[in-house]
């Protein structure tokens, strides 16, 4: 992406080499960012391809946007093969558990690896007050009446060189893919309250998404809606595939729904993102488009 690999390490069998930032390796592209909240990037990479050496110093989800076999080699320890399946989601908690991480990652089969990462640059919450801290906060914009607070879109510069990603513009879009926290809590994928209010539509990703993220995978036929849902939490929405047409309402007071944009979103292909910065608010997504929207919703804490 422009940078230069400036900074080295000595390996474990002694050999020294150059690394670079996560946002300065030449095949991780920068796709959004909302400063002080979430950093996004897609890296690609082909048959017979490795990323160079790279570090990562924040707390990461990744989405696998297509089948594939990787090959992850850490700089102080044994590599391992990495088999994931389309939209398989997994963690590295850097910031929070563990040193920054130094790592390659080589395309082992016959596809392309896609992998979208999802950093969050909150300030990882106080021990054991994340929950009471949640609580309050939810209690608060119902008792306020406080409205959605919109999807910010960073665009940054493809190529902006070395150094952390500078914001180049930010569109403030009063579209809203917010949080569901408040509705759904911390129950399992397999609840019957979510089963039976969400059906397909809306399911939470246990295996994988752990720690700081939360995930929900949305599906919706054309035509179809989620439920109203309560939105809370910054995060992001990630394309699982093309679709277009997918909108966002607000639910008023006499449950009607009110568009929040002036026209629908769609996606050309997997790794398109939307962020939103939270703050409350309750809306429905509708899918007024002819082909299936695939979505993963990952909210930060």
């Amino acid at each position: 992406m422009g940078g230069e690999a400036q900074n080295r390490v000595v390996r474990g069998d002694g050999e020294e080499v150059e690394y670079y930032e996560v946002w300065d390796e030449p095949l991780h592209e920068r796709r959004l960012e909302v400063v002080g909240v979430v950093r996004c990037y897609e890296a690609r990479i082909g048959p017979g391809q490795s990323t160079a050496w790279h570090r990562h110093e924040e707390d990461c989800l990744y989405v696998s946007l297509a089948a594939c076999e990787a090959w992850n080699e850490p700089v102080d320890r044994e590599g391992v093969l990495h088999v994931a399946a389309e939209g398989d989601v997994f963690c590295r908690h850097t910031r929070t558990e563990a040193a920054p991480y130094i790592h390659r990652v080589a395309c082992k089969g016959g596809s392309d690896c896609r992998f979208f990462g999802i950093e969050c640059l909150l300030p990882p919450p106080p021990p054991n007050e994340e929950d009471q801290d949640n609580d309050e906060r939810e209690h608060e914009a119902e008792s306020d009446g406080e409205v959605p607070a919109g999807i910010a879109e960073v665009k940054v510069e493809k190529d902006a060189g070395a150094g952390p990603p500078q914001v180049d513009r930010e569109v403030s879009i009063t579209r809203s893919f917010a949080s569901v926290a408040g509705t759904f809590g911390a129950a399992s994928s397999d609840d019957p309250f979510i089963t039976a209010r969400f059906g397909d539509c809306v399911k939470r990703v246990d295996e994988g998404c752990t720690g700081r993220f939360e995930c929900y995978r949305i599906r919706l036929a054309p035509g179809g809606a989620t439920p109203p849902l309560y939105w809370f939490r910054p995060g992001v929405l990630v394309s699982l595939g093309a679709f277009e047409g997918l909108s966002s309402e607000q639910v008023g007071v006499l449950g009607l729904g009110v568009p929040l944009s002036e026209g629908p979103v769609g996606a050309e292909d997997a790794g398109v993102c939307w962020a939103h910065k939270g703050g409350g608010g309750v809306a429905r997504l509708r899918n007024e488009g002819g082909r299936l929207v695939r979505a993963l919703l990952v909210l930060l804490r």
